[in-house]
């Protein structure tokens, strides 16, 4: 070995060093794993994915934070996979971008990456017992050594796609959620199937098939558990961001249900809750509006509590209504504009009671004023 390698070596030994974290944090890494992670997942596989992506990392940012405080870098890290089990390193796709370039890498990456492992979840509970048994398999090593299986199933992947039959298929258009939950799918063999039919079927015979599949079927299960609560956990920190209540065509829903602002603003909060408890289905990401559209026809309307208290944020927005006009119009959803939210007439005669005291302060201003232009827009 030559000096300059030597020192190298030294170098990274050196910064291993630093990040080493104390056993207490290995031990509740690997109590969170066992109760949050999923089949496969390895505390001492994710520990070195963690340090590989840290000394990795070219612009040394990575670096950066995680020397200053491990432990919270690593908790941090944790967090993101339990989160994302089969999130894939920045490593293994940079690796595959230098093998078929950047695009036909995060196109694999973000697209084929996950419907593939959608798949495996959805077949893993199948009735067959060999695609079953075989599905597990690849979850539980996707699970435990991600970049492994992520990089093996794009070589084979590349094979595939060769193939006029395969790449034609009408699968690839379907989303993660589709191909997990949907009915009536068109017939496909998704690669990894073919894959480890080929690889990691000898003796399949041999093992105890049924016990096999029944811990497959439970397994798919809690995933299922975990996948639905981490779409409505997603779903409801989205409409915290941008409020459904805000939405016209939500306050038309609401109005018709014989709602006012307030009870709204008071409703989208038991909604957000029974999402995020699992009560109320959730198929998004995304904004729930179809399943809040449908939860406010169906539910009777709450029972608000009365004016905002002193101090509460709703004050603060009035404040910004009644000394910045121009900045807090500018503000609201796009559709305010078309119903006439910046009428000069419009607004004065909504904020003048409120203003007065003649009306009480409402919860919450956008969604206040959506009403009125509401009421205003339906008048003959």
């Amino acid at each position: 070995m030559s000096t300059h390698e030597a020192g190298i070596v030294e170098f990274i030994k050196e910064r291993r060093r630093v990040l080493e974290v104390a056993g207490f944090v290995h031990e509740e890494a690997r109590r969170r794993i066992s109760a949050e992670g999923v089949p496969g997942m390895d505390e001492a596989k994710l520990h070195l994915e963690w340090l590989n992506d840290v000394l990795a990392d070219p612009d040394e940012s990575a670096w950066a934070s995680a020397s200053s405080d491990p432990a919270v870098s690593y908790d941090a890290f944790l967090e993101r996979r339990l989160a994302d089990p089969y999130r894939v390193s920045y490593r293994a796709v940079r690796a595959l971008e230098r093998k078929i370039g950047p695009y036909d890498a995060n196109k694999f990456v973000y697209l084929h990456w996950n419907q593939e492992v959608a798949w495996a979840q959805r077949l893993r509970a199948s009735d067959c017992k060999r695609t079953a048994i075989l599905s597990h398999m690849f979850l539980i090593n996707a699970g435990k050594d991600t970049g492994k299986a992520f990089c093996e199933l794009a070589s084979a992947w590349e094979t595939a796609w060769g193939r006029a039959d395969f790449s034609r298929s009408i699968s690839h258009g379907l989303t993660e959620h589709a191909i997990r939950d949907g009915q009536c799918l068109p017939e496909h063999v998704p690669v990894y199937l073919s894959l480890y039919e080929a690889t990691r079927s000898s003796g399949i015979d041999r093992l105890p098939a049924a016990k096999i599949a029944e811990a497959a079927l439970s397994a798919a299960n809690v995933e299922a558990v975990r996948v639905r609560g981490a779409l409505a956990s997603k779903a409801a920190a989205t409409a915290r961001r941008t409020p459904l209540s805000r939405i016209l065509g939500i306050i038309g829903v609401a109005a018709a249900s014989r709602r006012d602002a307030a009870t709204l603003w008071f409703d989208e909060r038991r909604f957000l809750v029974e999402i995020e408890q699992g009560r109320v289905p959730c198929t998004t990401t995304g904004l729930p509006y179809t399943e809040f559209v449908n939860w406010l026809r169906a539910a009777a309307p709450g029972d608000p509590p009365g004016e905002p208290p002193p101090g509460h944020e709703a004050h603060r927005a009035l404040h910004m209504v009644l000394t910045k006009p121009s900045s807090w119009l500018a503000s609201l959803p796009a559709d305010y504009a078309a119903a006439g939210a910046t009428d000069a007439a419009c607004y004065h005669a909504w904020i003048r009671p409120i203003a007065s005291g003649a009306a009480p302060v409402p919860w919450d201003m956008a969604a206040a004023y959506g009403f009125h232009l509401s009421g205003r827009s339906f008048r003959p």
